[in-house]
């Protein structure tokens, strides 16, 4: 079976993501983690950064160099390709995707499985998250800001919690 992954976002602090989590966990066939502190994005910049450098023609000529005098045995060719290049990169994205996969298995019997967060980089986290997990699910969870401010102020957690 194939297992489905649910990611909610709230918008801002004070937005009732941790509720949600809660009721969606007191499931059995649900496990949502918590706040992921932008590690899911950080891998996804590396990721995107790995796709960048292998489409880049001057890398590409480098490994190719890089290889080329490996195979040879002829180690003085000058330095500089073997500065530039940049080993597996393919096999280094794979890896990096299971990472993610890795932070987000599941406990066992568990189909259903994710994490929460208030903050994300930009849409493009979205948007690798949907290719990577097809059959994700996003929930988007707002709150009325004048409400959200006053919880925030409560408990002055943020820096923008201190004043209006």
């Amino acid at each position: 079976m194939m297992e489905k992954h649910i990611f909610i976002f709230g918008v801002g602090g004070r937005c009732s993501s941790t509720a949600m989590q809660r009721i969606l966990n007191s499931s059995n066939e649900v496990c949502i983690w918590g706040e992921q502190q932008y590690i899911i994005d950080d891998i996804l910049c590396i990721i995107k950064r790995v796709d960048k450098f292998s489409q880049d023609s001057t890398v590409i000529e480098d490994n190719k160099i890089f290889h080329q005098c490996l195979r040879s045995k002829n180690h003085l060719y000058p330095h500089y390709p073997f500065m530039m290049s940049m080993g597996n990169l393919s096999e280094l994205r794979k890896k990096l995707i299971e990472a993610i996969i890795y932070n987000l298995k599941a406990p066992n019997g568990i189909v259903r499985f994710g994490f929460k967060d208030i903050r994300i980089r930009d849409i493009a986290t979205l948007v690798s998250l949907r290719e990577i997990f097809e059959n994700s699910k996003f929930i988007f969870l707002f709150r009325n800001p004048i409400n959200q401010w006053v919880s925030v102020n409560h408990y002055k957690w943020w820096e923008y919690g201190h004043k209006l």
